[in-house]
């Protein structure tokens, strides 16, 4: 049968020239020079037999039988008849061996038992505590190869408990395992405890999820693991010592593939919402928490991101995963802060992102509305390196004119500078009431504030205004007025100023190619005072310094005046 050897004791042949009987085909299911190793005799039926001209088996199958409840001892290694006696071949047939004896030692002892319904079972006991029952549950024979079901049982999980491993489709030849990939699945539940947290390890229930390890000719390949984990009161409990979870205990769900001990993938989910305290704040959890890693060179349980996550993502993204964190922070009042989304990617570095972080609707600089929508913070070694924050400000001019910040940062230096880069854009028109003679300044959304800042200097930020301004009464509409570029040298933000300082100051302001027309006469603004007044914390604007040439040019005869614009905030 393919390259082992089949004794057969009755056939029958068929029209279609195939044969069908029993027989018996002898194994080595050891390895050599192990101490039960040797030929077995396993009763099998075969059926669908098909010879070719040199006398061998092409076609057909062969399955076990199971056990002839007579034993029939017999000595590892010994040789068994293999002659032509039908005689000795009827009778190594109906009293397949049961019990295999060998010398005893200290550390083990090695013997066949009699299982029900199965063909072959080698049981070792070490100590007299612990035992490994290897049991053949059934094999396959094909011309070409054998195909074993097997399985383990073993106590050495748990005291006073077995549990068995089972292994399908293992390839056996004459010499032993040829198998390219052996795949061994635990069949039952694995509970016990581990520093005060109870973890089950789940067996096999379905053919997606399963507990079970791999390896090949070569060695080990990797180990699944599948199961929940319900975590100690001790590491867990929160200062007040309320628990939310309904069995006072907290679970989490873990998928864990590893693969050497340097590249290990895994996930752990926590289903249950949970209330606790961090340095005297409150945190709290009402979905599920994920965490996850997964390995750079290999991703053979191909985990995904999370429901919900909005983040990139790829074969070496690994962290914990939070949908929705909610947490008091003393800097806002204690206001609850939602963080939607936050994902914590590694420990000492890794990356954060969260998305929905926060909507301040307090008297906070200025009286403002202040949202933060993304952070996004890239750390090595515990030190940032590159952090982006981005959201929406609401002056509240009006109820919806929003302006949408960006901004992102690098590492500090040795002397603590750093590079920033950001940008502020607007959402709609805004619409500006000037302070003299009646006139409006609308503020179109394509204008930015561009600002950077470069280690070592101040900041430089680039204002590009694009607007249309309004003079009633005896004025004409003047028309579209595109705003020229400013470039400030150095500018300064107080969130909280003290007397005769101003929230914003800027310093050192110049502009590209300022000159416009009023009236067919050439205007340039030649600087800004004032910006955010600090009397008025609810009140920003700014005070444009202009010449007007009353002539054709700008060498013509000017006059110089100041054009404020102030807001007010709703």
């Amino acid at each position: 049968m393919g390259e082992f050897d089949l004794l057969v004791s009755s056939v029958t042949q068929s029209q279609n020239s195939t044969f069908s009987g029993e027989g018996v085909i002898l194994i080595n299911p050891f390895p050599t020079g192990n101490s039960v190793a040797g030929l077995y005799p396993v009763k099998v039926a075969f059926e669908n037999l098909r010879f070719n001209s040199s006398r061998q088996i092409f076609e057909g199958s062969a399955s076990t039988l199971s056990l002839a409840q007579n034993p029939w001892n017999i000595v590892a290694g010994t040789a068994l008849p293999q002659g032509n006696d039908i005689l000795n071949l009827k009778n190594l047939c109906e009293n397949a061996p049961t019990a295999i004896a060998s010398p005893a030692s200290a550390e083990a002892s090695y013997y066949i038992q009699n299982a029900s319904n199965t063909p072959f079972a080698l049981n070792v006991v070490k100590s007299g505590l612990v035992s490994y029952v290897f049991s053949i549950l059934g094999i396959q024979f094909t011309p070409v190869n054998a195909n074993i079901n097997c399985a383990i049982t073993t106590t050495a999980l748990a005291e006073n408990q077995s549990y068995t491993f089972m292994a399908a489709d293992l390839c056996l030849k004459p010499a032993g395992w040829a198998s390219e990939v052996i795949e061994m699945n635990l069949l039952g539940d694995v509970s016990f405890n581990f520093f005060g947290s109870d973890i089950k390890v789940e067996g096999f229930k379905n053919n997606q999820t399963y507990s079970k390890a791999v390896w090949d000719c070569s060695g080990f390949r990797h180990l699944k693991l599948v199961g929940n984990v319900q975590f100690s009161r001790d590491m867990l409990r929160p200062a007040n010592g309320n628990y939310i979870s309904p069995n006072n205990r907290l679970t989490g769900f873990f998928d864990t593939e590893v693969i050497s001990l340097e590249d290990v993938i895994y996930s752990v989910s926590i289903q249950e919402p949970y209330h606790f305290t961090i340095a005297g704040k409150s945190l709290k959890v009402d979905s599920p928490i994920v965490f996850i890693d997964r390995s750079e060179s290999q991703n053979p349980t191909g985990l995904a991101a999370p429901i919900g996550y909005n983040g990139q993502i790829n074969d070496t993204w690994n962290g914990v995963f939070f949908p929705t964190l909610e947490v008091e922070i003393e800097l806002f009042g204690n206001q609850p802060i939602q963080a939607n989304n936050f994902f914590y990617d590694g420990m000492m570095t890794g990356r954060i992102l969260g998305t929905n972080i926060f909507d301040i609707n307090q008297q906070v600089l200025g009286n403002m509305n202040i949202s933060l929508d993304t952070v996004d913070i890239n750390l090595v070694q515990n030190n940032f390196m590159k952090y982006r924050f981005a959201g929406e400000i609401n002056p509240r001019l009006n109820e919806t004119f929003t302006l949408n910040y960006m901004m992102d940062c690098d590492l500090p230096d040795a002397n603590g500078q750093s590079n920033i880069h950001g940008r502020v854009l607007m959402s709609e028109n805004l619409n500006v009431p000037l302070d003299f003679i009646y006139s409006t300044f609308v503020i179109s959304p394509n204008s930015t504030l561009i600002f950077d800042k470069v280690a070592g200097e101040a900041f430089r930020p680039v204002l590009t205004l694009n607007g249309q301004m309004t003079l009633q009464g005896e004025f004409d509409k003047i028309g579209m007025v595109n705003l020229p570029q400013m470039q400030v040298e150095e500018m300064k933000l107080r969130s909280n100023p003290g007397p005769g300082e101003k929230y914003f100051e800027a310093g050192a302001i110049s502009f590209s190619s300022p000159q416009k027309y009023v009236g067919g006469f050439p205007i340039t603004i030649t600087a800004v005072q004032d910006i955010f007044n600090s009397n008025l914390p609810d009140e920003f604007g700014m005070n444009f310094i202009y010449q007007l040439a009353l002539g054709a040019t700008a060498e013509s005869f000017s006059v110089t005046g100041n054009l404020g614009i102030r807001a007010k905030a709703q």
